[in-house]
């Protein structure tokens, strides 16, 4: 189809606006489809990206993106920068031959519109947020007019980018030749002969794709080369100078401290103490940490965080994990035993170890002898540890991400569940172990304690607030920390049958108002787990844990 903005059946189309919302994120909720509606994001601020089966598409600032109702399943979530968004919601309707919801796209592809000036979208915006409450129809029909006035200018301006894309695209292939030839001597006349645009258009469509004239992103592109040799390379600087394309050292030393501000072989040495990120760990250890770890040992019960970020350990503590059944196949990964075995960690040749604060500073240091060995927090809540985790190794980007992505599941199916709950209704979650009894504050509690979820009993309160994973507590107090549901975690069906035989003679337990309504449920303490990628697991058996 083509675009709804030069097509010749446009007027068959008639547009219906729903709903406008501005999203200041975090503090609000990012937008999910709604079924039969159109959606247009527009970022203000900041950037966003959307990954649907299809791919990513990346929407920065003062830009615009229409989606169709049949799009693939889709996760918005935050790139960098404060993000400000907008996003409207609209019917298209078919006139011909009968009236019909359109829900093809409105657009050939699904490109984000750059918009011009971008204060004049924000005010219109701005008045149809304003006059969305109104009840007055004729403020409703302007408002509606107003609609289709955003919609006629963003439909130009997707048509005006798509007759500038032409010659972007001609260009754009002189560039892809350029990262692939910067070695060879190229001229301006060359590439936009190559190119069939004018030398001067060239020049002029090349600058607004790169920033940059032709001739300064070639140099670009060899010093970007040069500086790769550098890094990895013990090659003499005349030798790179040729392998690059310029014509001999010194030139190429000239246009290098020009571009830097510091020699080549300067520009080598700082490199080399730039290979690795700077992180103080739990111990308040600076470590040095390698930017792109190959062989990484993790000991600990959350390597899920690391697996969430793409990366797989060589070594790990299986037994502290093999409950966790929401973990892929881990198959190749060598066991180092509950408590780190020095000799297999070192045979293992790690040039990293990550550890669970089980691990004291003495032995940490003593690990530091075969490689960086990094302390974090074990006990902190999911998404503090997983920051933490992600900034040790410069992945900040993919945690936020995943955070994002699970905040809107976690939404949209407590949503669903909210016909489960009674408004207000609380949850506590106990653990026995070895007669000991514990209230837990992270894992299953990390699901079911949301907004529009179970609310945690008053006096949990101040100990979330602490981030205290949990505590134990004599039967006689469990009176002040009993919820309106009470989920029991026990270790196998003889712990379960145990646990049961000591509560159901205490007189304590048997006051409380969980029980006596029979509000209680016994779950496997393997659902206790909240890493990155369980707790995406955790929260699909939510339906299961509340029915």
């Amino acid at each position: 189809m083509s675009d709804l903005s030069d097509s010749s059946d446009s007027s068959e189309i008639l547009f219906q606006l729903r709903d406008v919302r501005r999203i200041d994120y975090p503090s609000e909720l990012l937008p999910e489809h709604v079924p039969g509606l159109h959606m247009l994001l527009i970022a203000a601020t900041g950037q966003f990206h959307i990954r649907m089966n299809r791919g990513s598409i990346v929407v920065q600032a003062e830009h615009a993106l229409f989606l169709p109702p049949r799009c693939d399943p889709l996760v918005i979530y935050p790139g960098r920068g404060k993000l400000v968004m907008y996003a409207v919601f609209f019917a298209a309707i078919c006139s011909t031959p009968s009236f019909a919801l359109y829900t093809e796209p409105l657009l050939q592809s699904l490109q984000p519109i750059s918009v011009r000036p971008f204060v004049w979208l924000q005010q219109q915006l701005d008045e149809l947020l304003a006059g969305g409450q109104s009840t007055d129809t004729p403020v409703r029909l302007r408002r509606q007019g107003s609609f289709q006035h955003l919609l006629a200018s963003l439909f130009a301006a997707s048509a005006k980018q798509a007759t500038d894309g032409k010659a972007e695209a001609v260009v754009s292939e002189t560039i892809v030749y350029m990262e692939s030839h910067y070695q060879e001597s190229l001229s301006v006349a060359a590439l936009s002969q190559r190119a069939n645009v004018p030398p001067w258009h060239y020049g002029k469509v090349f600058k607004r794709l790169t920033g940059q004239r032709p001739l300064e992103y070639l140099a670009s592109l060899r010093l970007k080369q040069a500086k790769s040799l550098l890094t990895s390379t013990d090659l003499g600087l005349r030798d790179i100078a040729v392998r690059v394309g310029f014509k001999d050292e010194y030139y190429f030393n000239r246009i290098f401290r020009q571009a830097t501000g510091i020699s080549p072989g300067e520009f080598k040495r700082e490199r080399k103490q730039r290979l690795t990120i700077s992180y103080r760990d739990r111990w308040n250890r600076d470590v040095q940490v390698p930017a792109q770890p190959q062989r990484i040992v993790f000991s600990g019960n959350f390597i899920g965080d690391l697996l969430a970020l793409g990366l797989q350990p060589i070594g790990a503590d299986l037994l502290n994990i093999r409950h966790n059944s929401f973990l892929p196949g881990l198959q190749h990964v060598v066991d180092i035993g509950h408590t780190g075995d020095r000799d297999i960690i070192a045979s293992l040749e790690p040039d990293l170890i990550m550890l669970s604060g089980f691990f004291n500073e003495a032995e940490a240091n003593d690990l530091s002898g075969i490689a960086p060995a990094v302390v974090f927090n074990h006990n902190a809540y999911p998404n503090e540890r997983l920051r933490q985790v992600a900034r040790s190794l410069g992945r900040m980007e993919q945690a936020e991400g995943i955070i994002a992505k699970y905040e809107q599941q976690a939404h949209k199916q407590w949503r669903q569940l909210r016909s489960l709950l009674q408004p207000g209704e609380t949850a506590t979650v106990l653990l026995q172990s070895e007669e000991v009894l514990y209230i837990m504050l992270k894992g299953l509690a990390f699901a079911l304690y949301h907004p529009l979820g179970f609310n945690p009993p008053e006096r949990l309160v101040p100990m979330l607030r602490e981030q205290i994973p949990f505590f134990a507590i004599e039967a006689e107090e469990l009176e002040q920390y009993a919820g309106d549901r009470i989920f029991l975690l026990h270790g196998s069906e003889g712990c379960l049958l145990r646990m049961k035989q000591e509560l159901v003679g205490n007189r304590h337990w048997k006051m409380l108002p969980a029980v006596r309504q029979n509000k209680v449920r016994c779950l496997p303490h393997q659902i206790n787990v909240d890493d990155a990628i369980a707790r995406f697991g955790v929260l699909e058996q939510l339906p299961d844990i509340l029915r």
